[in-house]
C-alpha cells in the first residue's frame, strides 16, 4: 500500500458506500484510478469485502475495546474460541501474542460475564476494558422492520446499488433512498469494509499512547493528529480511561513506525509509546446475523 491507498481504505472504513467521484476530489484524481486502487486492494486480500451494519446505538449496546496479552501458545485456538461468544465482533492479533477483542455489551452485567469469558478463552491475566464513547441507545421502534430488511440486504455489499436494493426488498427506489439517508443521520447505520492490512505486508501497528495526567488533551488532539495524519487509519479514546489512546497505524516500514514514536516521545505529552505489530485479524460475520434475526423479530412483535 502507499499513502492513497490507506487514504481510500480510511475512507471506506469510515463510510463504504462513498463515492469514488467523492474520493477521487478529496485524492485530486480520478473516479477510475480510485476504482482500479480498490480492486487492487481486494485482489490482494486487504479489502475482503464491503458490509453494512446495525450501529451498537440502534441495538441498545456500548461499543468495548478488551485487550491484553494472552498466554496461549496457539492464536487461531483463541480465534476459534471466540466464535462461540456472539458479543464479539473483530478479533485482532499482535506481536507479543497481545489479543484486541473489539465487541459490545447492553449492561455492565453483560460486559463483566463477557470479560470473563474472553479472559478465559483468551488467557489473559489482566484484561484492559475500555469503553468507546457512543451515542445514547435508541428508542424502541427507532428503527423498524423495513430498516433491518435493507441494512440485511447489504450486509455482506453495502456498495449495493439503490435500485438492486429496492427491487430485492420490494420498495421504490426513493423510499429506499429516505430510510437509508434517515438511518446514516441518526447513526443507526454503520457503512464500513473488512480490513486487513497484514495482508500487504507493511507495518500496521495499535499505537498505544498514555497521556500525562497534567497535559491539557486538547493540545494532546492537535499535536497527535498533526504528527499521525498520514498515518493513522483509526483512533479509540475511552471514557473510562480518559488517559489512553489507541491508535491503529500504518506505515511503510519498522523504520518509520520507530521515528514516529520517537517523536511522539520527544514531545513530552506521553509517559508511554507502545506499539504493537498487528499480524492477524478476524471478523465473526455470523454474530452479526444473529443480532439482524433478532431484531427482526422483535421488529415484526411491535408491528
Amino acid at each position: 500500500m502507499d499513502e492513497t491507498d490507506l487514504f481510500i481504505c480510511r475512507a471506506l472504513l469510515e463510510n463504504s458506500r462513498a463515492s469514488y467521484s467523492q474520493l477521487g476530489k478529496a485524492l485530486d484524481i480520478t473516479p477510475q484510478a480510485v476504482h482500479r486502487r480498490v480492486q487492487e486492494l481486494t485482489q490482494s486480500g486487504v479489502i475482503k469485502g464491503t458490509i453494512a451494519r446495525l450501529s451498537p446505538s440502534a441495538m441498545g449496546k456500548m461499543w468495548v475495546f478488551i485487550y491484553g496479552q494472552s498466554t496461549r501458545p496457539v492464536m487461531s485456538e483463541v480465534a476459534a474460541g471466540l466464535k462461540d461468544l456472539d458479543n464479539v465482533v473483530i478479533l485482532m492479533m499482535a506481536s507479543g501474542n497481545v489479543v484486541y477483542v473489539h465487541a459490545m455489551a447492553k449492561d455492565s452485567t453483560e460486559l463483566a460475564e463477557l470479560v470473563s469469558s474472553i479472559q478465559r478463552i483468551a488467557g489473559i491475566q489482566d484484561p484492559q476494558v475500555g469503553i468507546v464513547p457512543t451515542p445514547p441507545p435508541a428508542a424502541p421502534g427507532a428503527v423498524s422492520e423495513l430498516d433491518i430488511r435493507l441494512i440485511k440486504a447489504l450486509q455482506t455489499d453495502s456498495r449495493k446499488p439503490i435500485s438492486s436494493l429496492a427491487a430485492e426488498v420490494g420498495v421504490t427506489p426513493k423510499t429506499v433512498r429516505k430510510r437509508l439517508n434517515r438511518l446514516v443521520k441518526e447513526g443507526f447505520v454503520q457503512f464500513s469494509i473488512l480490513w486487513s492490512p497484514d495482508t500487504a505486508g507493511d507495518t500496521v501497528v495499535n499505537l498505544h499512547l498514555t497521556v500525562k495526567g497534567d497535559i491539557q488533551k486538547e493540545k494532546v488532539a492537535i499535536e497527535t493528529i498533526k504528527r499521525l495524519s498520514s498515518n493513522a487509519v483509526r483512533t479509540l479514546s475511552f471514557s473510562n480511561m480518559p488517559n489512553q489512546m489507541i491508535v491503529t497505524m500504518w506505515t511503510n516500514n519498522m523504520r518509520e513506525m520507530q521515528e514516529i514514536c520517537r517523536g511522539l516521545e520527544e514531545t513530552g505529552m506521553f509517559t508511554s509509546v507502545v506499539p504493537n505489530v498487528i499480524r492477524d485479524a478476524r471478523y465473526y460475520d455470523e454474530h452479526y446475523s444473529k443480532f439482524f434475526e433478532i431484531f427482526l423479530r422483535a421488529s415484526k412483535r411491535r408491528s
